[in-house]
């Protein structure tokens, strides 16, 4: 499970964690001018002072080394000269996202940990936004009034509608309205809410339609706008499920003359009173092998459902299998299901294949051997790729590679298992995830956590939307997860474009990969461009994580929890760093 909860940030340029570490040599490296090179992980650079592996556009192994001498670069690698730079002003390196575009990048922003010993980027900023992913569907709790093309109807044409979404009706009595319609639709199989917006004077009829229902003039009649007044009034109708998805509004005009400007239109869940489950990871075997009580207590106190734990396996299959069913048994007894978490982002290499198949049928050969009360719930992949160095060179590659990873697993577990998919948020909103991670995946027995860690209210259920509207319209379970652990505050450093080609932050090219370069002083004259030191701003951790507040986290998720419970997807809660809360429970 990842610690670092901002990576939800989706405008990543820069892989995370690749980092050089200075100083121990810095009083040895004399040379002025060094190089910065790019090799295959199996050439050997007996010159090169300082290197990073990462994984190159191709998901091969590559290796970023800092020289301090120049020269024709060693077989197997490229290399690019720093004039005037000696290796020890470089604080630190990492290569950068392709096709930065030149002529709009303006401002680049390090976030990280700049004290210390060493720098440390998590993740990399630019002015310029990733596009919005193209989402087939209307979102839910956002305004889609402009996604709307109303069209009037009516036989005398009483009713006429002007650029701001007025509607003007002479008196009449023959029917006559304005029909909104949009080329999407809301995916809403379970009942909803519709929210409209609106002010005027009389009262309209609204009713809301589908595809078959407009091709038949026949919408669902859901209630009376009343207006009266020139400011706003909201006005909230309930709505039905509907598989074949909402996708219109129709309003129709009072017998009298009436106006009507509507200001706002979204669909939201309904909201419901009632408690969602809930589950907690417990990381360390420790806690189920040595100290169950621990597990027994937490479950009790926060009320969980379902337990996370690591089970440990080897070449005969699961260790310790009667101690195992031994716990599970006693979990079964408590109402607890207990899940096997396997989480290494190396999972999603080629290479890792054979022991993720191995341990999945280990896990397999248990339940298939145990008593009923005594199996595992299912397998937890918690598998997060975007912890290896090199990931944002190739967001397409990373993710075919993980639907992959997930296939292997699956085919391993042979359908005996449900398996539940751990995800950062980002990836609903980011355009290369999302919808093209969702329709990639096979869901046969499949259901999705997602790792929500924010503190917000607001950001927490924007985060979510995109999940549980796909998880809504496919029939697939959605929990989300909250950050309970600890984290530590970060920094962001902001760098504009420089007027005079100086900057302590430079984006240089070697061969065709760019690379950017933080400097302890400004230089000038290196081949590439470069950034001025704009400012700073804290990051707090309290943006991410309750940090071991476990009555904040309760008062958010109780705000939360009926509007999420108003989606049929939404599966519950899951805790991440409860097991850091208990006194015993360090790993």
């Amino acid at each position: 499970m990842v610690r670092v909860a901002h990576a939800t940030v989706v405008q990543r340029l820069v892989l995370l964690g690749i980092v050089f570490w200075f100083g121990a040599y810095a009083s040895t490296l004399l040379a002025d001018t060094a190089s910065i090179m790019i090799c295959e992980e199996d050439d050997a650079v007996g010159s090169a002072r300082f290197e990073a592996p990462y994984y190159g556009v191709d998901g091969s192994r590559q290796r970023l080394l800092l020289a301090d001498e120049t020269g024709a670069a060693p077989e197997g690698c490229v290399r690019q000269t720093l004039p005037g730079i000696a290796v020890d002003q470089v604080l630190w390196a990492g290569p950068a996202e392709p096709d930065l575009p030149d002529e709009d990048l303006y401002s680049l922003t390090l976030q990280g940990r700049f004290d210390g010993d060493a720098v440390t980027v998590s993740e990399v900023i630019s002015n310029i936004p990733l596009a919005s992913p193209e989402r087939s569907y209307l979102p839910f709790n956002e305004s889609v009034v402009r996604d709307f093309e109303p069209r009037a109807f009516g036989v005398d044409e009483r009713v006429r509608v002007e650029a701001d979404n007025t509607l003007r009706c002479e008196a009449g009595s023959r029917v006559a309205g304005v029909l909104f319609r949009s080329g999407r639709r809301w995916l809403a199989s379970s009942p909803m809410q519709l929210v409209v917006e609106a002010r005027g004077s009389g009262a309209f009829e609204v009713a809301i339609g589908d595809s078959r229902r407009d091709d038949e003039e026949t919408p669902l009649t859901l209630g009376t706008l009343a207006v009266d007044d020139t400011e706003p009034q909201t006005f909230r109708f309930p709505v039905p499920g509907n598989d074949r998805n909402w996708s219109s509004l129709t309003v129709v005009c009072p017998a009298e003359s009436a106006a009507l400007r509507i200001d706002d239109i979204r669909m939201e869940p309904r909201e419901r009173e009632q408690e969602a489950p809930r589950g907690a990871w417990f990381w360390s075997p420790g806690f189920w092998q040595d100290r169950p009580e621990t597990l027994w207590a937490a479950a009790e106190e926060q009320g969980l459902d379902e337990l996370y734990v690591s089970v440990p396996t080897s070449a005969g299959g699961v260790e310790s299998p009667e101690a195992l069913a031994r716990f599970l048994a006693d979990a079964s007894e408590r109402g607890l299901a207990v899940w096997a978490v396997v989480g290494d982002p190396h999972d999603v290499l080629e290479q890792s294949w054979p022991a993720l198949r191995a341990r999945m049928k280990a896990f397999r050969q248990f339940n298939e051997t145990s008593e009923a009360g005594a199996r595992l719930a299912g397998v937890q992949l918690d598998i997060e790729p975007y912890l290896l160095p090199g990931f944002a060179q190739n967001h397409d590659l990373w993710r075919e590679r993980w639907v992959d990873t997930v296939a292997v697993a699956q085919d391993a577990l042979d359908g005996a298992m449900p398996v539940d998919l751990v995800v950062p948020s980002w990836w609903g909103i980011h355009p290369r995830w999302g919808e093209k991670l969702f329709a990639a995946l096979d869901w046969s027995g499949v259901r999705m956590t997602v790792m929500n860690y924010h503190t917000d209210p607001e950001r927490l259920r924007h985060d979510a939307e995109p999940f549980l509207s796909w998880g809504e319209n496919h029939g697939h379970r959605i929990r989300m997860a909250l950050e309970a652990g600890s984290l530590p505050d970060e920094t962001q450093r902001r760098y504009v474009r420089s007027d005079d080609d100086t900057g302590r932050l430079w984006l240089v090219s070697v061969d065709q990969t760019p690379v950017l370069l933080l400097l302890a002083e400004p230089a000038a004259g290196l081949p590439g461009r470069a950034f001025s030191y704009s400012g700073a701003v804290n990051i707090p951790a309290s943006r991410y994580t309750f940090d071991g507040d476990l009555d904040h986290l309760s008062v958010v998720a109780a705000a939360l929890e009926p509007y999420w419970l108003g989606w049929s997807a939404f599966g519950g809660l899951s805790i991440h760093g409860l097991d850091e809360t208990r006194s015993n429970g360090a790993h």
